[in-house]
């Protein structure tokens, strides 16, 4: 379910954050090891899908801390509703954390997250092959100059709709910008069967079925 997802990603060891608060970006680091040289980067677009602001700085995390980065300071013409991305990169520039917000001039007034346009991904999936095990790989990019909002995946079968269980998944209900390209890896505990196909769905997203290559 989309709890265990948002669980996972509140619980990471190494984690970037934003406060709603006083709108700071923090990151926060929850090992015993000292890092050093992270980058920590925010993007903060439109209602519309436009890229208004950015920052990103350097910073080392003591074990055991929350470190402030920056504050967003909004653009003075910007849409009620924003959407917020940001990335925590280690030194070899591999990204350790990401998170994704929307937010509101308004409290709590999220409304106009109906009027996103309906959005159709660009999908593709394949099995493959890891630490001996069948898996399943996917491919999504938002295609569009809008923001894809809260993508679910399953993989079940076409005719009787049973989900494919008990399964590992890398990541699911999560959202890409404009033109961002994501990779999902599926692990499942048992056989893959040849007749099980990728489903999409989310809030603004059209509902594709997909069948699931094989290996090349």
């Amino acid at each position: 379910t989309a709890a265990y997802f948002a669980l996972k990603k509140g619980s990471e060891p190494v984690h970037i954050l934003w406060n709603p608060v006083n709108h700071r970006i923090q990151a926060a680091n929850n090992t015993i090891h000292n890092l050093s040289g992270l980058n920590a980067k925010a993007e903060v677009y439109d209602f519309n899908g436009r890229l208004v602001w950015e920052k990103s700085v350097t910073t080392d995390l003591a074990p055991n801390s929350v470190s402030d980065c920056f504050t967003i300071d909004y653009p003075d013409k910007i849409t009620k509703i924003r959407f917020i991305r940001l990335t925590l990169q280690d030194e070899k520039k591999q990204v350790i954390s990401g998170n994704f917000y929307w937010s509101s001039s308004e409290y709590q007034d999220f409304n106009g997250l109906n009027e996103l346009p309906e959005i159709k991904l660009k999908a593709e999936a394949k099995r493959t092959f890891s630490n001996g095990k069948s898996c399943i790989e996917i491919r999504l990019t938002n295609p569009s100059p809008a923001m894809a909002l809260v993508i679910n995946l399953k993989i079940s079968n076409p005719e009787t709709g049973e989900r494919l269980l008990p399964a590992f998944w890398s990541d699911n209900y999560f959202s890409l910008v404009p033109g961002e390209t994501k990779t999902i890896s599926i692990t499942p505990e048992n056989a893959i069967p040849d007749d099980c196909v990728l489903q999409i769905g989310g809030w603004n997203i059209e509902e594709q079925t997909l069948k699931i290559s094989n290996p090349d």
